[in-house]
């Protein structure tokens, strides 16, 4: 009898051995107080072209600096008077520049606008801030709705009012070295650009200058 119990204990001890520890099931976590991972919108803007316009036989329509504007009401100075002949259009071209928006992120950038057109002179000093005039898409030529979609590339075209006098504006100091003031009328836009969901964002433009008159 001893003996039979002596092989019946030993096999029950070598199965309780190999048993490992009983992995209890359980459902997977939740969590109702997790905040999901924020989808971001990644605004990008690269210049295209760009120019200062012509306003010789505009000139009621550009930029005139504020000191040298003399109107209380902030009018344009050397606006044209009713019926008075004011010359052809020939030289009348209004400054724009093409600019090329892209959105890599992982949502649409809503209510992106134009916020500031800074002109700076070849010495990187700011000389005017130019009234914007209008935002449009070049593919349509529709007015730019201020979005860009995920992976979009639009082109849009900004108008603005250029300076009257580009070369009296943008004529940069004396030359340190030489004493010798530079004949370079070109300048260089830096375009602010902001949206609801993204940050701001600056494009910097290659030198610009005004278009070159006509003779008429």
């Amino acid at each position: 009898m001893k003996t039979l119990v002596k092989y019946m204990i030993i096999p029950l001890l070598f199965a309780l051995s190999s048993c490992g520890p009983v992995e209890s099931k359980q459902p997977p976590q939740t969590c109702d107080n997790c905040l999901p991972q924020e989808k971001t919108t990644t605004l990008k803007g690269s210049f295209v072209s760009g120019h200062l316009g012509n306003y010789q036989d505009c000139p009621g329509e550009a930029y005139i600096e504020p000191e040298l504007n003399t109107d209380s009401d902030g009018a344009f100075a050397d606006d044209c008077a009713e019926g008075q002949e004011c010359g052809g259009l020939l030289n009348c071209e209004k400054a724009s520049t093409t600019l090329r928006l892209s959105n890599g992120g992982d949502v649409e950038a809503l209510g992106v606008l134009v916020q500031k057109i800074e002109l700076k002179n070849s010495v990187g000093k700011t000389v005017a801030f130019l009234p914007l005039e209008s935002v449009s898409v070049v593919e349509t030529n529709a007015q730019f709705g201020g979005k860009v979609g995920v992976d979009d590339n639009i082109s849009i075209r900004v108008d603005f009012q250029g300076p009257a006098n580009p070369y009296q504006l943008l004529k940069p100091a004396a030359s340190a070295d030489a004493g010798r003031v530079s004949s370079d009328s070109t300048g260089v836009l830096h375009i602010t650009i902001s949206a609801d969901n993204a940050k701001d964002i600056t494009i910097i433009s290659t030198p610009i200058s005004a278009i070159p008159s006509v003779d008429t």
